[in-house]
């Protein structure tokens, strides 16, 4: 009977540990998956950025004419608060909801 008990309860905790680290991989993937687009826009700004040096260094009419912007929106107090924690899905679902 002990031996019974110990192969269900490990089997048990084996399949709890596993679910949970299902459920923390695809709440990493879905936060990773939303900040996609600003991510790969950043990316392309920083690369942008250590190219400018490069760019400026031409001796033509051309290099005189180039410009950088980049540019950053406003940010307020209640908004950094929001963007800093993520919520995951269910809980943005529910925020959505109640409002």
């Amino acid at each position: 009977m002990c031996y019974a008990f110990f192969l269900a309860a490990t089997f048990l905790s084996q399949i709890t540990m596993l679910n949970m680290l299902i459920a923390v991989m695809s709440d990493t993937f879905d936060r990773v998956m939303e900040n996609k687009d600003i991510n790969s826009i950043k990316s392309k700004l920083e690369l942008s950025a250590d190219l400018v040096a490069i760019l400026r260094n031409r001796d033509n009419e051309c290099s005189k004419k180039i410009f950088f912007f980049m540019v950053e929106p406003i940010k307020h107090e209640e908004d950094d608060e929001e963007q800093d924690l993520w919520e995951g899905t269910i809980r943005t679902m529910n925020r959505v909801l109640k409002k």
